[in-house]
Parts: C-alpha cells; structure tokens; sequence
C-alpha cells in the first residue's frame, strides 16, 4: 500500500505507524462514489 502511494509511514521496525496518505485524503470522494455506485450498480 506505500508502495501505491495509499499510506505514509512514521518510524521504524517495530514502531512503525501507518497513516493515510495526503494523496488517498484528496482522493477519498471519488473512492466513496465508486463504493456507492457499485453497492447500488
């Protein structure tokens, strides 16, 4: 998913965080209206 540009991360091995990426937050509308669009396809 980091590699996709999906999650960020903080820290290291064991401590590691995942966060959503800057890129998924601007984009989290358009994935909710696909999501919709399919649940009511």
């Amino acid at each position: 998913m980091e590699k996709n540009n999906l999650v960020s991360k903080v820290g290291e091995k064991y401590g590691i965080l995942y966060f959503i990426s800057n890129y998924l937050e601007s984009k989290i509308g358009s994935l909710e209206e696909i999501k919709s669009k399919l649940k009511h396809g």
